[in-house]
């Protein structure tokens, strides 16, 4: 906490963001602890094989992912900390765990810096689950664990890495929907030139698709470079005429018709 009020003093002033990491923690730690308690029920029959498999069954990376996809990779480090540190806790394993945690959240996280399509979210999982997997056997050696055991360890977390990958695809539309943000993922699909508004304009108001399509090149290479977000600016500025479709014969650059429409009518019937 000290260090989100030292570096990022504002984030406490943004209502989406503190909601968005503290609903993917809390939500991270819940599903954890809910496949720890697996281990008690019938389905593992007290299989002291299953039971073992268990602390590399948990999502570790996802909160991480989420919160680098939603907010940014500052707020993503300090979910991967806080996430890794109270799995640490909860399975009273003490630094192997941490260190497995940290380390998938870490990896999980830097994969999803970039990430423009939903399936990129999967590679991301399956990456923090080679590391997690990665970092399961070495800790496995360093205990002294027989080859069997770290074998087993090292798939789990490794297929544990895909299933995080999946529940962050299928979590960041939720979280779009219920804080209101629109992550890279969502701008990316609203640029896309076949979105059904887009073919629309194309059809009954070229001009203006063709103007908003300079608009959109313009304020996209100057978001670059001013560091700003240039999907932002690119998705806006494609949309941002967008109700010219009602009537575009009335705007000067859909008429190819010498006549004008507004030399017909009253000053304050144009307007309109």
């Amino acid at each position: 906490m000290l260090y989100v009020n030292l570096v990022l003093p504002d984030f406490w002033r943004s209502g989406p963001k503190t909601g968005i990491v503290a609903t993917a923690v809390l939500g991270n730690l819940l599903l954890s602890r809910g496949v720890l308690e697996l281990g008690g029920t019938e389905l593992f029959g007290g299989n002291a094989l299953l039971v073992g498999l268990l602390p590399y069954l948990l999502p570790v990376a996802f909160s991480a992912m989420v919160v680098m996809i939603t907010v940014g990779p500052r707020m993503s480090a300090v979910a991967a900390l806080m996430t890794s540190t109270f799995h640490s806790a909860m399975q009273d394993t003490g630094v192997e765990s941490l260190v497995v945690s940290l380390g998938a959240s870490l990896m999980g996280a830097f994969f999803c810096r970039d990430v423009r399509l939903r399936g990129s979210a999967l590679k991301a999982g399956t990456m923090a689950g080679l590391v997690a997997a990665a970092l399961a056997v070495a800790m496995g050696f360093l205990t002294g664990s027989g080859p069997a055991p770290i074998l087993n360890h090292g798939v789990a977390a490794l297929l544990t890495g895909l299933v995080t990958g999946g529940l962050v695809l299928g979590a960041l539309p939720v979280f779009e929907r219920v804080f209101k943000v629109a992550t890279d993922v969502t701008l990316f699909e609203l640029t896309d030139f076949n979105h059904a508004l887009l073919r629309r304009m194309q059809l009954e108001a070229p001009g203006t698709y063709h103007h908003s399509l300079m608009v959109a090149n313009l304020s996209e290479n100057a978001a670059a470079a001013v560091g700003a977000n240039p999907l932002v600016c690119r998705a806006c500025s494609l949309f941002h005429d967008i109700g010219k479709m009602k009537q575009p014969e009335y705007f000067t650059e859909n008429q190819t018709d010498p006549s004008n429409p507004h030399s017909r009518r009253k000053p304050a019937m144009s307007a309109l």
